[in-house]
């Protein structure tokens, strides 16, 4: 008898601490945060009613509505009327949604244009924060370009329609660029115009045909270029995609970079990405490239997920960031001094916005946080490498002498800097530099050869 009530009380004992390490494990896991929508995950760290809600206010009827619109310029190759008939079009819808429209002229060789861009401003006064959306509203000569990219073009306008009703924290520019297809002419001045200007551009989404979807798997799935630098992106609109399954329904895949009007901003040292549609590029750059070859339901899907990334970003505060403000983008430097700013005609496509620096250079940055910095860490190249060399800094030592040490720094290089908080936050920044720095002892070995030790001096010491 007293052994079954001794077995009894060791089973209640056993059930309590169980349960009590079960709760205990619920409350503090991760797991606990999901909740289940239909068949869908959700993620409560993303997940808020408010923007089911602004999910839902994207419709077919309104994108099918901004494209056809469009259609009425087709073709639209750059510099031709067709072309600033369309550029026309965009500004006045979107002076239609009362936001802040200017018509930004440019110039590259024997190509000028526009770009459209339309600013719904920030409520925060304290932040400078930008976030980017854009698409190109050109084509090639004989294309009338409705994926291509039309599609881009509605679902901007979609979004800016939308997303004008509301106040956000930080500013959104909507950016209809021309001159993509003769070579990212329209994004890369404006990129160097934003940057010239100091804009803090914390991210820049490029939409570039995403009108079609030829299999059932490729309705479900969008592609998204993201380089290696703006990986943070790619995972925020997997969470996103994952989180608002329900009333989204489509994956994105994330894939290495390819050029394309967010290069630009890439090239500057801004973080950027574009999503692009995953079935075969059918009709592309075709005639057949028409309105009625396009997938609304697809460009519904696409449309419904950049709404909520750029929601949620815009409304996001800023809480760590580091920028590197020496040296600048597209410039020569001479032992750390500027001596010019390289004109555009200097650079490719993979070389606007490249710095080159002939001996030693300074490297000088901002930090913006919320809270006190632990430590500030340069690097040239990569942290895990440790190549050249790392230097460590303690709180606020926001500027850096890059310098050769074991071996000289010849040729193109990364520089990175990492900035973390006392809480464990960490911010990073880099830039790409064409450089030709030799250490001390290569320095000492070059002025031996060039001044030879006189014997007699040497030995009179």
């Amino acid at each position: 008898m007293k052994q079954n009530i001794l077995k009894i009380l060791l089973t209640i004992s056993l059930a309590i601490i169980v349960t009590s390490l079960y709760a205990s494990f619920a409350t503090s896991s991760p797991i606990k945060n999901n909740i289940k929508s239909g068949s869908a995950s959700v993620n409560n760290q993303f997940y808020r009613p408010d923007l089911v809600d602004l999910i839902k206010q994207v419709n077919e009827s309104a994108l099918f509505y901004y494209l056809s619109g469009l259609m009425n310029f087709a073709p639209r190759y750059t510099g031709t009327d067709n072309c600033n008939k369309a550029a026309e079009y965009i500004a006045d819808e979107f002076q239609k949604m009362n936001l802040d429209v200017c018509v930004d002229k440019w110039r590259h060789l024997q190509y000028k244009s526009q770009n459209i861009i339309a600013t719904h401003k920030g409520t925060n006064c304290s932040s400078s924060a930008i976030f980017v959306i854009s698409a190109h509203y050109d084509t090639v000569e004989y294309a009338p370009g409705a994926n291509d990219d039309g599609s881009g073009i509605a679902i901007m306008l979609t979004l800016a329609n939308i997303l004008s009703k509301y106040a956000f924290n930080n500013t959104i520019k909507f950016i209809a660029f021309s001159g993509e297809e003769e070579g990212m002419y329209g994004s890369q001045d404006y990129a160097r115009k934003a940057y010239e200007k100091d804009e803090n551009i914390i991210a820049a989404i490029n939409m570039d045909t995403l009108g079609r979807a030829e299999t059932e798997k490729g309705g479900k799935i969008v592609q998204l270029l993201c380089p290696d630098r703006n990986l943070w992106l790619s995972t925020f609109f997997e969470n996103i995609s994952k989180t608002y399954n329900e009333y989204i329904d489509l994956q994105v895949l994330s894939l290495p970079n390819h050029p394309c009007d967010h290069d630009a901003f890439t090239q500057y040292g801004y973080d950027a990405v574009m999503l692009f549609q995953y079935d075969a590029l059918k009709y592309w750059h075709s005639k057949n490239d028409t309105i009625d070859h396009i997938n609304f339901t697809y460009v519904n899907k696409s449309c419904r997920l950049i709404l909520t990334v750029l929601a949620l970003l815009a409304e996001k505060p800023i809480d760590l960031q580091v920028r590197i403000e020496t040296p600048r983008e597209g410039s020569f430097y001479l032992y750390g001094l500027r001596i010019s700013k390289l004109p555009k005609l200097c650079f490719t496509r993979s070389r606007y916005g490249r710095t080159y620096i002939l001996g030693s250079g300074l490297v000088r940055i901002n930090v913006t946080s919320s809270e006190e910095i632990d430590r500030v860490i340069y690097c040239i190249d990569d942290l895990s490498q440790l190549t050249y060399m790392v230097d460590f800094y303690p709180t606020k030592a926001y500027q850096w002498r890059i310098r050769g040490y074991d071996i000289p720094l010849i040729g193109t290089h990364k520089i990175g800097v990492y900035v973390y908080t006392i809480s464990g936050k960490v911010a990073y920044d880099e830039m790409d530099v064409t450089i030709f720095t030799l250490n001390q002892y290569y320095w000492r070995s070059f002025f031996c050869l060039i001044y030879p030790v006189n014997s007699k001096i040497t030995d009179q010491t």
